[in-house]
C-alpha cells in the first residue's frame, strides 16, 4: 500500500536512527520501494570512507578557484523520499568535514532568502548563520576574528578573543554563546552563556551576561532581560520575538519569504510578542496579523496589510 511522501520521510528517518516501533516499521515494508531502500542500506554498511589527502585537494580547491567563472545562485528543491534517504545514509557512511583554508584567506558564507546555514568554524565554535546574511572569519595575530551583517548563532570554543563586527558595532567575548542582529541601522545582542561585550564608537562599552540582551539606539546600548530557558530566538522552523516593533516582524517575514510586505496602511511602530512558523507565507500570516486585528491579501509576491474594520 503506498505511503505520502511526508509520511514516508518521518518512519525513514526513525528507521535508519533505530527509532521505529515494530508497527511502524511493519507499515513502512508495505511501500513499493522499501526493497530496493533496504538492498541500498545493507550495501552502504559495507562502505569505508576513502584515504583523504588534505594538502592535495587545497592545492585542487585553488586551482579551480582561480579559473573558475562565477556560478549562479542554487537552486534548492525537495527530494524525494527514496533520494532523500541515499543522501542520509551517505553522510552517514562517510562523515562531515570542515575545510580549514590556509594562510589568512578569510573562510566566506552567505545565504539567501530562506536559507539557514550550520557553520563548523576551524578553531571549534560554530555558527548559525540566518536567512539573508554574510559572514567572514579569519585567525590572525592570535586572534579570531568575524564579520557578520544579518543575524547567526554563535557557540564559541574557548580560547583567544573572538569579535565580531557589524556595521554598528563589535561584539567580543572569550568563550560563550550568543545570537547577534545586525540588520540596517539596529544591532541587538543576547547573551545565552558565558559573558559579552558590545561596543559602538561613540558609546561606552556594555558587558552583559546570561538571559541579557543588549540593543544599540542612537544615543545608548540598552540592555534588557529575554527568556533564555526557550531557547534562541530562530531555528529553521519558526522565528520568535519577544517585544519588538511591528515593522521588525515584517522585515523578518520578508527575508524568509522573499515578498514585499506593503504597510503603508498601518502602524508598524506597535509591540510584537510572539513567533511564526517558516512552513509557508500563509501560515505565518495568521499567526502575526490576526492577533494584531490586521488584514492581509497576497497577490503575487506582495503581500498588504490593513486594518480590520
Amino acid at each position: 500500500m503506498p505511503i505520502d511522501d511526508e509520511k514516508k520521510e518521518t518512519l525513514l528517518a526513525r528507521w535508519l536512527s533505530g527509532e521505529i516501533t515494530p508497527e511502524e516499521k511493519a507499515l513502512l515494508e508495505q511501500d513499493p520501494d522499501f526493497d530496493n531502500l533496504k538492498g541500498i542500506i545493507e550495501t552502504t554498511d559495507t562502505w569505508a570512507p576513502p584515504a583523504y589527502d588534505k594538502d592535495a585537494a587545497f592545492a585542487k580547491l585553488k586551482r579551480r578557484q582561480e579559473n573558475e567563472k562565477p556560478v549562479p545562485q542554487a537552486k534548492v528543491r525537495r527530494l524525494g523520499w527514496a533520494r532523500y534517504a541515499v543522501a542520509a545514509m551517505l553522510v552517514v557512511a562517510f562523515g562531515i568535514f570542515v575545510f580549514r583554508m590556509q594562510g589568512d584567506d578569510p573562510l566566506q558564507y552567505e545565504t539567501n532568502f530562506a536559507q539557514n546555514q550550520e557553520l563548523d568554524l576551524p578553531d571549534g565554535s560554530s555558527v548559525d548563520l540566518n536567512h539573508a546574511s554574510s559572514f567572514e572569519f579569519v585567525e590572525k595575530g592570535g586572534k579570531r576574528l568575524a564579520k557578520l551583517s544579518g543575524e547567526a548563532f554563535f557557540d564559541v570554543e574557548k580560547g583567544n578573543t573572538f569579535s565580531v563586527e557589524t556595521p554598528n558595532g563589535t561584539v567580543t567575548v572569550l568563550g560563550t554563546s550568543f545570537n547577534v542582529y545586525a540588520r540596517d541601522n539596529h544591532l541587538e545582542v543576547a547573551c545565552y552563556s558565558g559573558k559579552v561585550r558590545v561596543e559602538s564608537q561613540g558609546r561606552q562599552a556594555q558587558d552583559i551576561t546570561k538571559g541579557l540582551v543588549a540593543v544599540l539606539t542612537a544615543n545608548e546600548i540598552h540592555v534588557k532581560r529575554f527568556g533564555v530557558a526557550q531557547g534562541k530566538s530562530w531555528d529553521a522552523t519558526v522565528t520568535r520575538l519577544e517585544g519588538v516593533p511591528l515593522k521588525r516582524v515584517i522585515e523578518e517575514m520578508e527575508l524568509r519569504f522573499g515578498l514585499e510586505i506593503d504597510a503603508s496602511g498601518v502602524n508598524t511602530d506597535r509591540g510584537f510578542s510572539g513567533s511564526f512558523l517558516h512552513k509557508d507565507i500563509e501560515t505565518a500570516a495568521r499567526m502575526v496579523f490576526d492577533p494584531m486585528n490586521l488584514d492581509y491579501s497576497i497577490e503575487g509576491k506582495t503581500l498588504t496589510l490593513s486594518d480590520k474594520n
